[in-house]
């Protein structure tokens, strides 16, 4: 899977239309189990609240054995 790089008004519509679907298990996207990571352009105090990202990454889990 590539890795997307979306909005956060993409990422609020994925999870409307149940494009990423939020699970006990994960976030799922086409099947694929997704890590969604949050892009900050903001000061390194607020990196830790995802709610004010500036976009998201949504790429696959990796998986390790």
């Amino acid at each position: 899977m590539k890795e997307l790089l979306i909005s956060e008004e993409e990422l609020k519509k994925m999870f409307k239309n149940k494009e990423i679907l939020d699970t006990n298990n994960g976030w799922f996207y086409k099947e694929k189990e997704v890590d969604i990571i949050a892009i900050h352009d903001k000061e390194v105090k607020y990196v830790g609240d995802i709610a004010i990202a500036s976009s998201y990454k949504i790429r696959e889990k990796i998986v390790k054995r």
